[in-house]
């Protein structure tokens, strides 16, 4: 999964991308109620730091994506 296919998290988006150009930390926490996206946002991210050609975005394509 892509940030691009998360909707209505744009701003988290762009925060986790931010972050993991940065490094990233050790823990993040993802709070909310349930059915708001907490695990599709998780998601992303995770594809993002395993993605071999991330450039903003996980490539979708990479072995680590697929």
């Amino acid at each position: 999964m892509r940030f691009h296919d998360v909707i209505g998290h744009a701003d988290v988006g762009r925060r986790l991308v931010a972050a993991s150009r940065r490094g990233p930390a050790h823990a993040y926490l993802l709070h909310g109620p349930d059915g708001v996206g907490k695990r599709a946002v998780a998601d992303a991210f995770a594809s993002l730091l395993l993605c071999e050609r991330a450039d903003g975005d996980a490539c979708g394509a990479c072995r680590q994506c697929t």
